[in-house]
């Protein structure tokens, strides 16, 4: 069994699963990452120390190493403007339905606050860009383009974006 430690101060490891369920460390990785092969036997050990502990995966630690966050950003003018509101709950509605988490940031209409948006975003490693842009010069889209150069598809909402050759609802 694994040793008693105070919980408060940090979740519980896939090591620690893995002693409760008396396995080694990659049965418990395997078993909690759902890849490769686990017996049944060893699979509900693992499963039971996991909730008996209290595990949650760790999904930061899960898209660093797989590069999948499961999760997309969404920007846009005025979360306050029913319009927008709307179009946040649909796009958080069929996201989860296949599996992602939506981030909304809203940015009042306001450029710099776009950018700081964007770079929240990318730093937080999401799969996936919904934009309603207040860029409307050609020098307004560096922070758009930087995204786009780092592999993360982008999309606009409401507005096209006219000096980028992008999607747009």
């Amino acid at each position: 069994m694994a040793a008693e430690r105070d919980r408060s101060v940090a979740p519980p490891t896939i090591s620690e699963v893995a002693a409760e369920a008396g396995v080694g460390r990659a049965s418990a990785a395997r078993t909690l990452g759902g890849y490769g092969y686990v017996s049944p036997e060893l699979r509900e050990r693992v499963l039971s120390a996991a909730e008996k502990l209290g595990y949650r995966a760790n999904a930061l630690a899960r898209s660093m190493s797989t590069g999948v966050s499961h999760t997309l950003g969404l920007i846009v003018a005025d979360i306050g403007n029913p319009f927008f509101a709307g179009v946040t709950r649909g796009i958080s509605d069929f996201s989860r339905q296949r599996g992602f988490d939506t981030i909304v940031l809203s940015t009042h209409e306001d450029l710099e606050e776009e950018k700081a948006a964007v770079g929240v975003l990318i730093d937080k490693r999401v799969d996936g860009m919904i934009i309603a842009s207040a860029a409307v010069e050609r020098d307004d889209v560096a922070h758009i383009q930087d995204a786009m150069t780092r592999g993360i598809p982008v999309v606009l909402v409401d507005r096209a974006v006219e000096h980028l050759a992008l999607d747009s609802v």
